[in-house]
């Protein structure tokens, strides 16, 4: 579904994913709300360009950043 939003607008969505495997425990339904809203507002307000789903691990902590050209 973000694939389409954003190719829809000629947006590139570009996933990376760094380092091993790992287990969280999360509420996956809380998460897929919480990444479906960051994504589609960054389609919302980028023109052009790409927007970048990251996910890596730093100090045993998981960090994910949404990185778009839209404004803000």
């Amino acid at each position: 579904p973000m694939e389409t939003l954003a190719q829809r607008k000629n947006l590139t969505l570009v996933r990376r994913f760094q380092g091993e495997d790992f287990l969280a425990k999360i509420d996956r339904r809380f998460m897929e709300m919480i990444l479906n809203n960051l994504v589609s507002n960054a389609v919302k307000y980028s023109d052009e360009g790409e927007i970048v789903v990251e996910q890596f691990l730093e100090d045993g902590m998981l960090v994910l950043q949404i990185i778009d050209s839209g404004v803000g």
